[in-house]
């Protein structure tokens, strides 16, 4: 802002031929506001491009966490799936069928 405003004074110095000592007494409010919205409208712009760099590198962060999870998740399906487990499950469904019918009727529904 302070740049801006003595880019002001200089211009005002050099090109418009109004001397210093008038550059001070007189009003010169509206060059400030100008410096002010300058000032605003530069820093809300670095202020979008910091954000929108944070945002574009969350998202790149997450991706590994989701194939990391999809992939545990693969892995405790293919331990399901294992022969022991197939082993152990249909023993129990034989134990079941001479026990009660309906529980094994409903335990093979769950198995499969």
């Amino acid at each position: 802002m302070i740049v801006f405003y003595l880019l002001t004074i200089i211009k005002d110095v050099n090109l418009l031929g109004i001397s210093i000592s008038s550059l001070v007494i007189g009003d010169h409010q509206q060059v400030l506001v100008y410096a002010i919205i300058f000032t605003l409208l530069i820093s809300l712009n670095f202020h979008l491009v910091c954000f929108y760099k944070h945002y574009n590198e969350s998202k790149a962060d997450k991706h590994p966490l989701v194939a990391q999870n999809e992939s545990a998740r693969f892995e405790s399906l293919k331990n399901q799936i294992d022969p022991h487990f197939l082993f152990n499950s249909l023993n129990v469904l034989t134990s079941l069928i001479s026990e009660n019918s309906n529980l094994a009727e409903k335990f093979t529904t769950k198995l499969s």
